[in-house]
C-alpha cells in the first residue's frame, strides 16, 4: 500500500524547527509507534499512535502518560502555547477551522492541557479536510480566538506521508480495513469528495403545539459533519469561520426523496467576528434557510421568521410551518405549511 503516516505525540509540538517546511517524525518505543507531521515553527501538529508489534507495556516506556490515538486511523490535532496563549483564552476552543484553498473545514474542538502544555483535539483521517491537506496549495488555520494564521504547505504532503504512514500501515496490519475515503486515497493519491452523511431517524418526533390537522414530521439526528456545500455557503455568509448552536438546525425529508434536508435558523449562527446571525437577524426575526438534498444542498431557500418547523398535513404531505412576529405572519404565511412542489416550496 502507499506509504502514509499519522501525527506524533505532543512531545514534538514545542520542539524547535529550523527548516521552513513541514517535517515528519516517527519512532517506536516498543509500546507504541508514534507518528507526526509538524509545521515549521512547531505551533501546529498532526499526530498519531498505534500499538507497537514489540508489545512492551505502556508504563514501562512511559507511554501511559503520552497523548494517544487509541482508535484505528485516529488523529490528534495540536496547537502550541506559542500559537494561542492559554492564560488569555477560555480553556476550550470549541470550533477551530482550517481553510484549504478557500474552502473551510472544521477541526475538532480543542482543550488546553497543563500536563501536555498544548491545545489538543482528537479526530480521524476520514474527517473532511485531513486528506485534502495532501493536495492543499494554501493553508490557513482559524483557531477560533484571535486572527487567522497562514501556514506554509511546503513539505506538508511529504511530512504527512512519511510521518503518518507508519500508524496507518500498522493499524492495517492489525486487521483494521481502510476506511472508504482513505482506501480511495491510497489507491489514487487523490482525496475523494466527502460523501453526504446519512442521518439517523429520531425515535420520536418532537412535541409541538400545532394547529388542527397538522402533526410533527419525522426528523433525523443531526450528523457530526454537515454537507460540504451547505458548510461552504454558511462560511461565505460569515466571510469565514462560524459556530452553529445544535438547536438551530433541524433535519427532515422535505422533498420526498428519502434523504434528509436541513433547516438552519441564523439566530443560532455566530460568525468568528462575533456577529450573531451573519448580519441576517433583526430585533426578533432571523433569516431561515432550507438546504434540500435533491438540489445537492446548494442554493438554499430563504425565509424570514422566528422558526420553521417540519410538519405533516392532513393529506400526509411533509412541509414546513412558519412561526414569526405579527408583521411576518400578517399575510397568512404562518397559517398553512409550505409544501415542496418539485422545484420550490409553496402554500
Amino acid at each position: 500500500m502507499r506509504g502514509m503516516c499519522f501525527a506524533i505525540g505532543l512531545s514534538v509540538i514545542g520542539a524547535p524547527c529550523v527548516a521552513q517546511s513541514w517535517t515528519a517524525n516517527s519512532f517506536d518505543t516498543g509500546a507504541l509507534i508514534h507518528g507526526g507531521a509538524i509545521a515549521p515553527d512547531g505551533t501546529f501538529a498532526l499526530s498519531c499512535t498505534v500499538p507497537s508489534p514489540r508489545g512492551r507495556p505502556l508504563i514501562e516506556t512511559g507511554d501511559h502518560e503520552s497523548l494517544r490515538t487509541d482508535t484505528p486511523y485516529g488523529l490528534a490535532v495540536s496547537f502550541s502555547v506559542d500559537l494561542i496563549d492559554p492564560f488569555v483564552v477560555d480553556p476550550d476552543l470549541p470550533a477551530p477551522q482550517m481553510i484549504l484553498d478557500g474552502r473551510a473545514y472544521a477541526l475538532p474542538a480543542m482543550q488546553y492541557s497543563d500536563f501536555y502544555g498544548a491545545w489538543t483535539g482528537l479526530t480521524s483521517i476520514e474527517t473532511p479536510g485531513i486528506l485534502e491537506l495532501f493536495q492543499a496549495t494554501e493553508l490557513i488555520v482559524v483557531p477560533g480566538h484571535g486572527p487567522s494564521i497562514p501556514f506554509t504547505v511546503s513539505g506538508l504532503s511529504a511530512a504527512m506521508d512519511s510521518g503518518l504512514g507508519p500508524c496507518v500501515e500498522r493499524w492495517f496490519d492489525l486487521g483494521n480495513p481502510l476506511p472508504p475515503r482513505l482506501q480511495a486515497y491510497v489507491a489514487t493519491g487523490v482525496a475523494p469528495d466527502q460523501p453526504t452523511p446519512t442521518p439517523v431517524p429520531l425515535a420520536e418526533a418532537p412535541a409541538l403545539d400545532l394547529p388542527a390537522g397538522l402533526s410533527p414530521a419525522p426528523q433525523f439526528e443531526i450528523p457530526d459533519v454537515a454537507p460540504q456545500t451547505a458548510f461552504d455557503h454558511v462560511a461565505s455568509q460569515c466571510l469565514g469561520p462560524f459556530d452553529v448552536e445544535l438547536d438551530a438546525v433541524q433535519a427532515a425529508d422535505l422533498d420526498g426523496d428519502g434523504v434528509a434536508d436541513y433547516i438552519l435558523n441564523y439566530g443560532g449562527v455566530t460568525c468568528a467576528d462575533g456577529m450573531r446571525g451573519a448580519g441576517r437577524c433583526g430585533a426578533a426575526n432571523c433569516s431561515i434557510e432550507v438546504f434540500v438534498s435533491s438540489r445537492g444542498y446548494a442554493d438554499p431557500f430563504h425565509m424570514l421568521g422566528l422558526d420553521l418547523v417540519p410538519v405533516v398535513d392532513a393529506q400526509g404531505r411533509t412541509g414546513m410551518l412558519l412561526y414569526g412576529t405579527p408583521f411576518i405572519c400578517a399575510d397568512g404565511f404562518c397559517d398553512t405549511p409550505f409544501i415542496w412542489t418539485g422545484s420550490d416550496f409553496a402554500q
